[in-house]
């Protein structure tokens, strides 16, 4: 069950980044809304090959450790992503409306809240009790 949540946050997130290229996510970065346009979307498509290679090793990573750490970090980092947006509502350089847009960043932002809900819940259980 975690796994699918888990995976449920991480594909909406990388549905969204299809959606962010269509919507010019780069004019909201810091580093890419100073390069011209097709530069900005070289480097930001590009940037996402290490970054989604990363995410699928880490998540899958043979050391439980390590992959539980990991899916700990992704499911924060998506929740933190959805805030980002959220604040970001309302700017000039913010491209993103509508119910897809917002399903999926918002979407993730909640699967990865779920998932690092069930996973204290998990904790809290398997503790001894004092």
């Amino acid at each position: 069950m975690k796994t699918w949540i888990f995976n449920l946050a991480v594909a909406t997130l990388l549905a969204h980044e299809l959606d962010a290229v269509k919507h010019s996510e780069w004019g909201v970065l810091y580093v890419l809304r100073d390069l011209p346009a097709s530069q900005a979307y070289f480097a930001f498509v590009l940037l996402h090959v290490p970054l989604i290679l990363v995410i699928l090793w880490l998540s899958y990573h043979s050391n439980l450790s390590i992959k539980a750490g990991f899916r700990l970090f992704v499911s924060g980092f998506v929740v933190v992503h959805g805030l980002i947006h959220f604040s970001l509502i309302g700017s000039d350089r913010y491209m993103f409306d509508g119910w897809l847009s917002d399903g999926l960043i918002f979407s993730s932002a909640m699967f990865g809240l779920v998932y690092l809900g069930v996973s204290l819940v998990a904790r809290m259980q398997s503790l001894p009790e004092s």
